[in-house]
Formats: C-alpha cells, structure tokens, sequence
C-alpha cells in the first residue's frame, strides 16, 4: 500500500494511493491532480509510445487499473473536466470507460479500445461517443446551417490513433436519435 497527499508533478499538486498485490501481481493505482496540461500530455505522447512498441507494457502478467482524474484540464478550449481509466489485462491495454466532460459540449467516452504495437507503431483504436448536452451550443460551434441540422443524441467515431506522429483516424461516424444507431454514409 502506497499514499501521498503533497506531491507535485510539473508544479501541480497531486494525491496518489494505491495497492500492489504480489500473489497474483495486480495493482489499483488512483491519482488525483488539480489540473492536468493537455498540451504538455499530447506532445510527450512519444513516451508512451516507447513503451508500447518495444512491448514492454503488453506484458502477459501485468494485471491493473490506474484511475486518474483532474478537475481542470488546461490547453484545452474544449473540455474541462477528465477521468481517465487505464487497464492493463493480460498482455491488452484499453482507456475504456475515459470520459472527458465538457460544460458546453456534454461528455465524451471512450469505450471498445485498445492500445496495441503493430509493426513496431503503438496504435489506439476505439470508439468515442460525443454525448451531447447542448445542441444548440453543438450547432453554433460546428455552423451547420439550420435546414441541415438533425435530431442528434450522440456522435460515436470508429477512430485510430497512432501515437508516435499523432496521427489520429477517424474510421466510421455514427449518429444516435432515439435509440437507433446510422451510419453518416446513410444521410
């Protein structure tokens, strides 16, 4: 069992505590930070990738969940609020159950991912479902013209992301209106 209530990372205040079993090997690993830097994040995703193209994370023994969660996300004009759930089964890595909140938008989450190396490139694929809150603010800020504009719950993207060069695909849209999941080919 480890804890700490004043450490910082970057000058920002964080609380960390978690668990570490041995018999099997797993942790829980919960970090709290008063703000987090998107921009800072997005450009050491090199980091990560290194990790995960040399395998050394896709270990078959590496059972865990680290919790992290930030008040206020910096460098972002989007979302301000971010839980990020990482878990490690087996020899897989996925960000399911990571939403990002947003005062104007509604939340985003992430869900069916999995961050994988292939030929050597680390690469997270996964659906991302916009809830949206506001559509009236959604419309303004994305200027669909009002005889365009349909009855959208939410956005789900089918998308790819390729951490080494921050490439990010967006594979398949969809949109759900009362309970039925389309594809944006169909409009």
């Amino acid at each position: 069992v480890f804890e700490s209530k004043k450490s910082f990372i970057n000058s920002t205040p964080i609380n960390y505590k978690g668990v570490i079993n041995f018999k099997p090997f797993n942790f829980v690993i919960n970090i709290d930070s008063k703000k987090l830097n998107y921009l800072y994040f997005w450009k050491n995703l090199y980091l990560i990738d290194e990790l995960v193209s040399t395998k050394l994370l896709l270990n078959q023994n590496l059972y865990g969940n680290i919790f992290i969660s930030s008040e206020k996300i910096l460098k972002n004009k989007h979302f301000n609020k971010i839980n990020i759930n990482i878990n490690f089964k087996e020899s897989e890595i996925n960000l399911d159950n990571t939403r990002l909140y947003s005062n104007n938008f509604g939340e985003l989450e992430i869900y069916n991912s999995i961050l994988k190396s292939e030929e050597g490139l680390s690469i997270l694929s996964g659906k991302v479902k916009l809830k949206i809150n506001d559509k009236d603010f959604f419309y303004r800020h994305f200027l669909i013209p009002k005889k365009n504009r349909k009855e959208i719950k939410n956005l789900i993207f089918d998308i790819s992301l390729q951490l080494n060069n921050r490439s990010l695909m967006v594979n398949n849209v969809f949109f759900e209106d009362n309970s039925k999941i389309r594809n944006f080919d169909s409009i």
